[in-house]
């Protein structure tokens, strides 16, 4: 079972009980960081190092003399974590305000805490993700530095290409709005209710062309508005939209990358001509001369 140390609301009036003082960290020389290998027992090891309201600077020298340098630090949240064969261990700590729990406190202290904790190859899915992304494990492809992203101008290009590029590239297009042109494979509507108000998401399956129908990427349309009118399957559009690189994890505990598009809009093109049948290009009698 995963193990967290919470900062409940009934320590709001607590008054500097339980933390550290700066000046024992004053009386001793500064603990030099751990330069050795990070290890799932050194890992272990570090429960009970650091609690919630020790003053942040110390404890946080106090788990770097133990693990080193974090191996992720993701803004207040510093993370420890190692893969030895199926097996990862990880250890996460967060920095806090003290002014948040102490009235007429300053300074930085340590929050919430989680772990330290090993999970096994069966071990929780996601947990067992994050674990082994904070120990840098590489989720999708890695990025390719010479894949351009989107177009300056704000051209559009096609959806085949956005998917070829979104990936390899995707600190270059998370985030960017785009124009991306495609085929709408459906439309979905999901209904939702929540503390007495209701609602409702729709969005665009958008596909490469006809007969299609993976890969796939999704035009989440934005809050309110109406399902699409009038849109057969494979309709070509533009879709207007803000891209979205998410991480995702199944329940067998694999992991990837998708990409959507957000406050997505929908612009219908004239469906392109069909090609004459070659038997139709037979029968066309020839030119005199």
């Amino acid at each position: 079972m995963q193990t967290r140390a919470l900062l409940g609301a009934a320590i709001l009036l607590v008054v500097g009980c339980g933390s550290k003082s700066g000046e024992e960290k004053k009386e001793r020389a500064p603990l030099p960081a751990f330069t050795g290998p990070l290890t799932i027992p050194k890992i272990m090891a570090a429960e009970g190092a650091v609690t919630p309201f020790d003053e942040w600077e110390p404890a946080l020298e106090e788990l770097e003399s133990k693990l080193g340098k974090a191996t992720r630090v993701d803004k207040n949240k510093y993370g420890w974590a190692v893969i030895e064969g199926d097996d990862c261990a990880y250890f996460i700590v967060e920095k806090d305000e003290r002014s948040k729990y102490q009235q007429g406190k300053t300074g930085f202290m340590v929050g919430t805490t989680e772990g330290p904790m090993k999970l096994g190859k069966d071990g929780a899915v996601f947990n067992l993700a994050e674990c082994r992304e904070m120990a840098g494990e590489t989720v999708g492809p890695k990025e390719d530095p010479s894949v351009p992203g989107p177009p300056a101008d704000g051209s559009a290009v096609d959806l085949q290409t956005f998917l070829d590029r979104v990936f390899v590239a995707r600190s270059k297009w998370d985030g960017k709005r785009v124009k991306v042109t495609a085929q709408v494979l459906n439309t979905n509507v999901s209904r939702w209710t929540s503390g007495g108000q209701s609602g409702e998401s729709v969005s665009a399956v958008l596909v490469v062309g006809a007969g299609k129908t993976e890969p796939s990427v999704s035009c989440d349309l934005p809050k309110g508005s109406p399902a699409p009118e009038s849109m057969t399957q494979y309709t070509p559009v533009v879709a207007m939209g803000k891209v979205r690189v998410a991480k995702w994890t199944s329940l067998a505990g694999t992991t990837g990358l998708s990409a959507s598009l957000e406050d997505c809009e929908l612009m219908v093109l004239p469906k392109p001509e069909p090609a004459p049948s070659s038997s139709a290009a037979a029968k066309t009698p020839p030119k005199k001369k």
